[in-house]
C-alpha cells in the first residue's frame, strides 16, 4: 500500500506541474470484479480460489504518453495476503502512424506477491503493439493487432519469455450508448515455467453500455483455448468480468 500511495502522490504532483503549463489532465478510473485472475500473455489463470478485483487508474500526458497504475487482489480486500495480489506500474507511448493505424510501446513493472517486497521475483515487461483499424460502416469497426512482448524476472534479464499475440477484434454499435464486441487471437510463448514453446488461443465476447455520460459498464467473458499441444500444463477455462470505467 505504501508503494501505491507513493505512485498516486507522484501522479498528483505531475498533474500539478503540468497544469501550470496549461495542460488539462484526463484519463480513466476503472474498478472490476472477475470470477478468476487471468494472465492473458501467458494464457494462464493465475488465481482461481475465489473472485478477484481490479482497480486501475490512467493519466493521459502530453505527446501521447500515458501513466497507469493497476492493483489486483482477492475480494477479501487484503492487498498483501495471497497470490492474487499484484501492483503494476506502467508507462505507455502511442504513435498514430496514419488515420487508421497505430504503434504503441509499453514498459511495465509488476510487483507480485508479497507486495511489501520489491525483489528479484518481481517482473519487467516491454511491449510493442502494431494495429490497423478498419471501419466497415457506421456501426461496425474491426481492429487487427500484433503484440510482441518480452518479460523477465527482475533478477535476470536473460531468462525471459518472448510472447507473440496476433488478434482480430470487432465492435458493433447498436446505438450511441450500447455496443457488442468480440475478439479472437493466438498466443505464442517461447516457454512457460519449466516447459518449452507453447501455442494457444484466446477469445472474448462482451457488451458495453454507457450508464452516464462518462461512466461505462462492461460485461465480458474471456476464454482460453489451450488444446493445441499435448503436455500443455495449462487448461481451457472461461473468466467472467464486470467493470465500471469513469472517464475524466
Amino acid at each position: 500500500m505504501k508503494k501505491l500511495l507513493v505512485a498516486l502522490t507522484a501522479l498528483v504532483v505531475l498533474v500539478g506541474v503540468s497544469s501550470a503549463d496549461g495542460w488539462v489532465p484526463s484519463g480513466s478510473v476503472t474498478t472490476a470484479v472477475s470470477s478468476k485472475l487471468l494472465v492473458p500473455v501467458l494464457g494462464w489463470v493465475k488465481y482461481e480460489k475465489a473472485a478477484c478485483f481490479t482497480a486501475d487508474v490512467t493519466l493521459n500526458l502530453p505527446e501521447g504518453f500515458i501513466l497507469e497504475v493497476t492493483e489486483y487482489g482477492g475480494v477479501d480486500f487484503n492487498l498483501d495476503s495471497d497470490g492474487a495480489d499484484e501492483l503494476d506500474f506502467i508507462l505507455w507511448k502511442k504513435f498514430n502512424l496514419s488515420q487508421d493505424s497505430y504503434l504503441k510501446l509499453r514498459v511495465k513493472y509488476a510487483n507480485g506477491f508479497p507486495l511489501s517486497l520489491m525483489n528479484g521475483n518481481d517482473m519487467w515487461s516491454y511491449d510493442l503493439f502494431l494495429g490497423q483499424t478498419v471501419k466497415v460502416n457506421s456501426q461496425i469497426s474491426m481492429v487487427a493487432e500484433m503484440r510482441l512482448e518480452y518479460c523477465h524476472y527482475v533478477r535476470s534479464l536473460a531468462e525471459g519469455v518472448w510472447v507473440v499475440m496476433p488478434s482480430i477484434s470487432a465492435s458493433y454499435t447498436i446505438d450511441p450508448t450500447f455496443s457488442i464486441y468480440g475478439k479472437v487471437g493466438g498466443l505464442y510463448n517461447s516457454k512457460f515455467l519449466s516447459f518449452g514453446e507453447l501455442v494457444s488461443g484466446q477469445a472474448s465476447l462482451g457488451v458495453k453500455t454507457k450508464v452516464m455520460k462518462n461512466l461505462t459498464l462492461v460485461v465480458d467473458a474471456s476464454g482460453l483455448l489451450l488444446d493445441v499441444k499435448s503436455g500443455d500444463p495449462r487448461k481451457s477455462d472461461v473468466v467472467y468480468t464486470t467493470s465500471l470505467t469513469l472517464n475524466y
